[in-house]
């Protein structure tokens, strides 16, 4: 579970995000590489997604926890939070099978649509997990900790879409990235204030990379604490 929404999902929507710009002209097996990216590793989310719901259920013998029923106050609501943000993400790769031409006027509401119906899955989920992690001491043993890295990958993906913002603003200051011969001029002849293409695709695309390990690292980190917890 912590998987799929901590390191899988938000891979995928950094690389529908930021990676259109950086790979744009770079294709696998016949489609864009942050296309096939994003649509691999949302599709393992969802996979990951579903196993440990499934694992869940058969853990408590098919009980439901949500409203409505018996359950202390706080699995009820970390149930609901978890079953709206299942179906949300589980209807994303459906939706896109909806999903018309790049030229037709309908495509802006499809890409809203699904943007928003990501955004909202993604933050109910997340939501859930800070429930978990602040209310259930028994297994979940280092509440600060584990809130602390449930917040990296969101953290990371903020910081990168303002780093990205601050870049592109930098290019409309400067009228566009200017590339300079290396053969003609050493770079430290060049003024600060020129950026060429290939340095900003080399920062942009190293620390999309970085962002990617960092969130594999806060997600396996998170599970090892959980784990350890229900061992213990």
């Amino acid at each position: 579970m912590l998987l799929g929404w901590l390191f899988f999902v938000p891979t995928g929507f950094l690389f529908a995000r930021f990676g259109k710009q950086l790979f744009q002209n770079q294709k696998l097996v016949g489609m864009p590489v942050w296309f096939q990216i994003h649509r691999s590793f949302t599709f393992l989310g969802v996979c990951c997604i579903c196993t440990s719901i499934i694992c869940i259920f058969v853990s408590t013998n098919f009980t439901w926890k949500g409203t409505g029923s018996v359950a202390w106050y706080w699995t009820q609501w970390h149930a609901d939070l978890g079953t709206i943000s299942t179906v949300l993400a589980v209807s994303q790769p459906l939706n896109s099978l909806l999903r018309c031409a790049p030229s037709n006027s309908q495509r802006k509401i499809f890409n809203w649509a699904h943007r928003i119906t990501g955004m909202t899955s993604y933050t109910l989920a997340v939501a859930a997990i800070y429930v978990a992690a602040a209310k259930y001491r028994k297994t979940w043993s280092e509440p600060f900790m584990e809130i602390v890295l449930t917040s990296v990958p969101t953290a990371l993906c903020l910081v990168t879409a303002v780093m990205v913002w601050m870049i592109e603003k930098r290019k409309t200051r400067d009228g566009g990235y200017k590339e300079v011969e290396m053969n003609e001029k050493s770079s430290s002849s060049l003024p600060s204030s020129i950026w060429t293409l290939e340095t900003s695709q080399l920062l942009q695309t190293s620390w999309l990379f970085l962002v990617v390990g960092c969130c594999l690292l806060a997600a396996t980190s998170l599970s090892l604490l959980v784990a350890n917890g229900f061992k213990e």
